[in-house]
């Protein structure tokens, strides 16, 4: 989970916290998050496509990606704890309509 952490480190904290606690009415926990806990496509969909207030994170690399959302899965620090350990063959690539 330490390449997890660090992937977290960089592109999550700042809103999330390191606690993953988040901002209360300005970014959401994910401790205790069902869309971080509950299925992982939907899950990877989500940090791939972004939304209006939290950026994309299609740029990222698969294995990154996997480490990140298998940390935030079930990470000590985050509060989680789900019990799996997300593969990098699972991230389903996002491609630009312009590509």
């Amino acid at each position: 989970m330490a390449n997890g952490s660090s992937v977290y480190l960089k592109n999550c904290v700042a809103c999330h916290q390191i606690d993953g606690k988040g901002v209360a009415g300005s970014y959401p926990a994910l401790r205790g998050s069902a869309k971080v806990t509950g299925g992982v496509d939907p899950l990877i969909g989500f940090l791939q496509a972004g939304t209006s207030k939290m950026p994309s994170f299609a740029k990222l690399k698969d294995n990154e990606l996997a480490a990140v959302i298998t940390y935030i899965r079930n990470s000590p620090e985050i509060g989680n704890k789900v019990g799996d350990e997300i593969q990098p063959k699972t991230i389903t690539p996002v491609y630009d309509d312009d590509e």
